[in-house]
């Protein structure tokens, strides 16, 4: 996860640090890591840069806004807030097909779509007050 250089993003903020730690146990990831560029060195970024094969391949791509059928009216007002979460779906699924061709640094491109968390359910998640203090001193890393 990657943020730019402004005060609520950075990766030792107690809320970024606590969503973090949530997003690692819930999809059970062997690694995570959160990073900030310092001001105005973000052209300079490896992770930005390493994003470039992702990007390309996303030249002249369409993706399939209704592939269920359209969720908007003539205004582009939402109708169907369940088909455009399927539309959305699909979306997402068809960029992880297109990537999961990739081969970067002689490494397989591994992506797949994830259902999104439900908002409703997560504002604890967030909670810097929820930290478990023996679980960070095993398990975080900070520079």
């Amino acid at each position: 996860i990657k943020f730019e250089s402004i005060p609520d993003g950075n990766p030792r903020y107690a809320k970024t640090l606590a969503g973090g730690v949530n997003l690692f146990k819930k999809y059970q990831l062997d690694c995570l890591f959160v990073v900030s560029n310092s001001p105005g060195r973000s052209a300079f970024n490896m992770v930005e840069r390493r994003m470039a094969p992702l990007s390309n391949q996303l030249a002249g791509l369409i993706l399939p806004h209704d592939n269920f059928g359209t969720h908007l009216d003539n205004n582009g007002n939402t109708l169907d807030e369940q088909l455009e979460i399927r539309n959305f779906k699909r979306a997402g699924e068809c960029l992880a097909e297109v990537w999961n061709e990739l081969t970067i640094d002689s490494y397989p491109v591994a992506c797949r779509y994830i259902e999104p968390i439900d908002t409703k359910d997560s504002s604890s998640l967030l909670n810097p007050s929820t930290l478990d203090l023996n679980w960070l001193q095993i398990h975080v890393r900070q520079s």
